[in-house]
C-alpha cells in the first residue's frame, strides 16, 4: 500500500510540473494537493498554471484549493490539517522538494518503525550535510529539517502553534539544557520569537520548539535524499543556494540499522558551524575513526602535554599514547613536568625544537601547551614542517593568559595588563588560523567557543574513559555525595565552595555525607553528614567510590568535557553538574533538570534532594542511556584518521 502523499503548491508552475513528474516517475499513483490561494490578480494565472500541474493522466488527485491568500504559514498549516483529516501518516513534499526513491522507502520504512514510538515527532529526508557517516543507515537531531519530510496525525494534531508554555520554557534555561552553553539557544529561540510576532511568516520554527519542549526527536538519513530546487528570485525564503548545502543526492540508501534514539550533537554543531561559515561542513568523528582503524603504516607521532598525571588532559593523552603504543606505532609524549616512568614519555628539555624533530614525526599532537617552555613562535615554526593537530582541553587558546590557572576576560584588569592580554590573544589568532594547523574539541561548547572567537571550524573528538574491571563497593554504610577534583580544595576552576553551602542545606534534615577525592585530607561534620576530604587516589578507588554514591557532583566554574562525568556514567551513577561549559551536553534528559547555575547553592540543594528522591528512576536512566560504551566511536582511531588526513593531505 502507497504511503499517503501531501504536495503543498502555490505560484510557481516550473517547479510543480517538476515535481508531480518526479512523483509519477517514481510510481505515485495517489497524492494530496493543498494550494494556497493568490495574493491579487496579478498572481492569480501563476497560482493557476501551478494547480493545472498536477492534473496528470494515471494520478488520483485530492484537492484543497483556497481562493484566499493564508500566507506562507497558515497556508502549510490548514493543508496538513486537511490532509490529517483523511490519512494517519504521510509523507509532505513543497513543490520545490525532488525526492529520490530511496526516500520514498526511506520514509515509509521510518513511518512504520517509530510509529508507536511517541518520542519521534517527524522524518526528513533532507540531509543538508550530504554524507553524515554514523555507522547506521539514520540517526537524530532535534531541529527536523522540512524539506520533504514526514510524520504522523497524532504528532499534528497534537502541535500547538502558539506554545503556550514557550515563556516558563526558556526562563527556566529549557533550551540551554538541551543544547548546552552554544549559540544555538540565542538563534533558535530569536528565530521562534520572530515567527511568534509576525516577523518571519512561517510554522516549522514553532512545530520544532513546540516538540523540543517535550524532548522529542527527528530521524534523519545519513545520506541526502531530497533535492530542494527552489532557490531563485520566486522563492518565498531561499532566494540564493547557500554554499553550506549539499547538493548531492543518494538514490541508495545505506542499510537500515537501529541506532540509539539520542540527538546527534555533533551533527548538530556541525551543521550549525557550516552555515555560521557558509562553507560544506566537515566530516564525522565516524568517519576519521573508520579511516583511522585501518592506517596504511605505523606512524610515529609525538604529543606535547604540561604533564603526564593530573587532570582530565593528563589522563587523555596518557590514555591515547598508551593506545598509540598498544596499536603499533611510534609514540612520543612529551611533557615539561614528568611524573611517571611509563615507557615514551619524555621531558621537555635544552633545544625543544631539536628534541621534537629528532623524532623525526609524521604529525605533531599538542594538547596543552601553556607551562611547556614552547612559546606560540616555535609552535609555528614547527608547523611549517609539520602537520599539527591541537586538542583543546580548556579556553587558553581563545584567551590572553599566558599560563594555567588562565582568566577567561580581561574585564577588571588593569590598562598596562590588559595590553599585554590584547597582545597574547592576537598571537594566539594569528597561530590558530595557521593554515597547517587542525584543531578538535572533546564538546559542542568548545567548538563553538572556537567559531565565535577564532571563527574556526573544529572537529570533534570526544573524550573516552579506561575500561574496569569488577569494582569493589566502598564500606561506608551512610548515603554520600562525591565531589571529585585535581587539588579539589584549591582549584580555581572547581566550586567546592558552592558545593559545600548546598550540602550544609541538605544535611540538617537529611543524613547525607560529602566525599571529596583530591585535596588535603580533613574530616568534619554538620547537622546529620560528615563532611570528608580524601587526598588523591587511584582511578580504581575513585570509581568505586563512583559507583557507591548517591550521586556525583560536578560543581565547577569552568568546564570542557569532563571525565568525571564519563566515569560516573561509566558505573551508572547519576551526576549532578553546574550549567557551565560542556557539561549540558554530556548528561542524561533526565540529568540534565538537575543541572545548576554556576554558584547558586540553593539551587543545588534542591537539584540533590531531587537526586536523592528519584535515585532508582535516575540510576535506570543512567545505564539505559550509557551502558553500551560512553563514546560511540575508539577515541584513538578517530585522531589517527585525522593524522593519517593531515599526513596526506
Amino acid at each position: 500500500m502507497q504511503t499517503p502523499f501531501l504536495l503543498l503548491i502555490y505560484n510557481r508552475p516550473e517547479l510543480t510540473r517538476r515535481t508531480v513528474a518526479r512523483l509519477v516517475e517514481l510510481g505515485v499513483r495517489e497524492i494530496y494537493v493543498s494550494a494556497d490561494g493568490p495574493k491579487g490578480d496579478t498572481d492569480r494565472q501563476r497560482c493557476d498554471a501551478a494547480r493545472a500541474c498536477v492534473s496528470v493522466s494515471g494520478l488520483n488527485v485530492h484537492r484543497n484549493f483556497s481562493e484566499t491568500n493564508r500566507g506562507c504559514r497558515e497556508g502549510v498549516m490548514h493543508g496538513l490539517d486537511w490532509f490529517f483529516q483523511h490519512v494517519e501518516e504521510g509523507i509532505v513534499l513543497e513543490d520545490d522538494c525532488l525526492p529520490t526513491a530511496a526516500f520514498m522507502r526511506f520514509a515509509t520504512d521510518m513511518l512504520e518503525r517509530y510509529r508507536q514510538d511517541t518520542n519521534v515527532y517527524m522524518i526528513s529526508g533532507c540531509n543538508p550535510l550530504g554524507d553524515w557517516e554514523t555507522g547506521h543507515s539514520h540517526h537524530f537531531i532535534r531541529i527536523g529539517h522540512i524539506w520533504g519530510w514526514a510524520t504522523w496525525k497524532d504528532r499534528w494534531q497534537d502541535f500547538d502553534p502558539k506554545l503556550p508554555k514557550l515563556n516558563a520554557f526558556c526562563e527556566k534555561g529549557g533550551l540551554q539544557r538541551l543544547f548546552g552553553n552554544t549559540e544555538i539557544p540565542a538563534h533558535f529561540e530569536h528565530k521562534v520569537r520572530s515567527t511568534l510576532k509576525g516577523a518571519i511568516d512561517t510554522w516549522d520554527y514553532q512545530w520544532t520548539m513546540y516538540h523540543l519542549m517535550q524532548g522529542k526527536l527527528a530521524a534523519i538519513p545519513s545520506l541526502n535524499m531530497v533535492e530542494n530546487i527552489g532557490f531563485g528570485p520566486q522563492a518565498t525564503h531561499t532566494d540564493e543556494r547557500p554554499d553550506w548545502l549539499c547538493t548531492e543526492v543518494w538514490d541508495s540508501p545505506k542499510e537500515a540499522t537501529e541506532p540509539l534514539t539520542v540527538p546527534d550533537r555533533e551533527f548538530e554543531m556541525t551543521l550549525y558551524m557550516a552555515r555560521k561559515r557558509n562553507e560544506a561542513g566537515l566530516r564525522s568523528s565516524h568517519h576519521f575513526s573508520t579511516t583511522g582503524a585501518r592506517p596504511e603504516r605505523p606512524l610515529s607521532i609525538v604529543q606535547i602535554n604540561t604533564t603526564d598525571e593530573g587532570g582530565g588532559a593528563e589522563a587523555i593523552a596518557m590514555m591515547h599514547h598508551r593506545a598509540l603504543l598498544e596499536k603499533g606505532h611510534r609514540a612520543h609524549l612529551l611533557v615539561a613536568d614528568r611524573k611517571t616512568p611509563e615507557h615514551g614519555v619524555g621531558e621537555l628539555k635544552g633545544d625543544i625544537l631539536t628534541q621534537i624533530r629528532s623524532f623525526n614525526p609524521d604529525v605533531i599532537h599538542v594538547h596543552n601547551l601553556h607551562d611547556t617552555g614552547i612559546s606560540l613562535s616555535q609552535l609555528a615554526e614547527l608547523v611549517v614542517s609539520t602537520p599539527v593537530l591541537w586538542t583543546l582541553h580548556d579556553e587558553w587558546l581563545l584567551s590572553g593568559s599566558e599560563r594555567h590557572p588562565f582568566r577567561t576576560d580581561a574585564d577588571d584588569l588593569s590598562f598596562l595588563d590588559r595590553e599585554r592580554w590584547n597582545h597574547v590573544l592576537a598571537e594566539k589568532k594569528r597561530l590558530a588560523h595557521h593554515s597547517s594547523i587542525r584543531f578538535t574539541a572533546p564538546s559542542q561548547w568548545l567548538r563553538d567557543c572556537m567559531l565565535h572567537t577564532h571563527g574556526i571550524a573544529t572537529h570533534f573528538v570526544p573524550n573516552r574513559c579506561a575500561k574496569t574491571m569488577a569494582l569493589p563497593t566502598p564500606e561506608r554504610e551512610r548515603p554520600y555525595l562525591l565531589y571529585v577534583a585535581n587539588h579539589a580544595d584549591r582549584n580555581p576552576r572547581k566550586d567546592l565552595a558552592t558545593l559545600r553551602r548546598a550540602w550544609e542545606q541538605v544535611a540538617l534534615d537529611t543524613a547525607l555525607d560529602l566525599v571529596c577525592i583530591g585535596g588535603t585530607p580533613t574530616q568534619s561534620r554538620h547537622g546529620n553528614g560528615l563532611y570528608e576530604m580524601l587526598e588523591r587516589q587511584p582511578s580504581e578507588a575513585v570509581l568505586a567510590w563512583m559507583k557507591g554514591a548517591c550521586a556525583v557532583v560536578q560543581a565547577s566554574r569552568q568546564e570542557n568535557a569532563p571525565l568525571t562525568i564519563l566515569e560516573a556514567h561509566h558505573v551508572g551513577t547519576p551526576v549532578i553538574g553546574a550549567m557551565v561549559g560542556g557539561i549540558p551536553e554530556m548528561v542524561s534528559p533526565e540529568e540534565a533538570e538537575l543541572l545548576y547555575p554556576m554558584g547558586d547553592a540553593d539551587a543545588l540543594a534542591r537539584s540533590i534532594i531531587r537526586a536523592l528522591e528519584q535515585n532508582l528512576e535516575l540510576r535506570e536512566a543512567v545505564r539505559n542511556r550509557f551502558a553500551n560504551s560512553n563514546c560511540p566511536v575508539d577515541m584513538t582511531d578517530v585522531y589517527i584518521g585525522h593524522y593519517s588526513e593531515r599526513i596526506h593531505g
